[in-house]
């Protein structure tokens, strides 16, 4: 009876420091993985597409980049994006504008609220339907000329500014081949 337990005592410290093992290698590949961005979709405009001409046309150009974040009031992780997009807005204040993009109940376009510095609220379903973005939540960044930049689903505040860094990295990138007074080419 002594062999027995000692045996099964033996199993359960060896299976207790395999699980341990597991756990911290899962624990390196995630750290290593970093966080995750926006997800990507085939639905939407496509990168490169100029969308001015509707931005022009619904009130929404500023000479900014733009983070236009479609959502919905029947959706329920939208209020978590809606407060990832109201942070963002402070912090991106002068260099982006943001506007939240909700379907209008009355199906008649609104013009566009300012609610707080570089953040907007704009009611109109047609341009979620344009662009044809079917999904909710789903953000599209267009660049200070309305390119769009980048786009994808989005579930929370690192996802909204991860399509915000592409733009940053594409304006950085554009303004070294393009020499800009001070930047030596190299």
């Amino acid at each position: 009876m002594t062999l027995w337990l000692t045996l099964n005592s033996i199993a359960l410290v060896l299976l207790g420091e395999v699980v341990l093992l597991i756990l911290r290698q899962l624990g390196f590949l995630l750290q290593r993985a970093g966080p995750m961005g926006a997800r990507g979709s085939p639905e939407g405009p496509r990168v490169g597409e100029a969308i001015s001409t509707l931005l022009h046309a619904s009130g929404m150009y500023d000479g900014k980049v733009s983070l236009l974040v479609f959502m919905s009031d029947h959706c329920a992780i939208c209020g978590t994006v809606r407060r990832g997009a109201e942070a963002l807005a402070r912090d991106w204040h002068g260099d982006a504008s943001v506007f939240l993009i909700y379907d209008s109940d009355s199906g008649a376009s609104k013009p566009v609220e300012s609610i707080a510095d570089g953040l907007h609220l704009k009611r109109d379903g047609g341009i979620r339907q344009q662009l044809d973005i079917a999904v909710v939540p789903y953000a599209v960044v267009a660049n200070a000329e309305g390119i769009v930049v980048s786009k994808g689903l989005v579930n929370d505040v690192s996802h909204l500014e991860s399509l915000l860094e592409i733009e940053r990295a594409e304006h950085t990138a554009s303004h070294r081949r393009v020499g800009a007074p001070g930047v030596a080419l190299g």
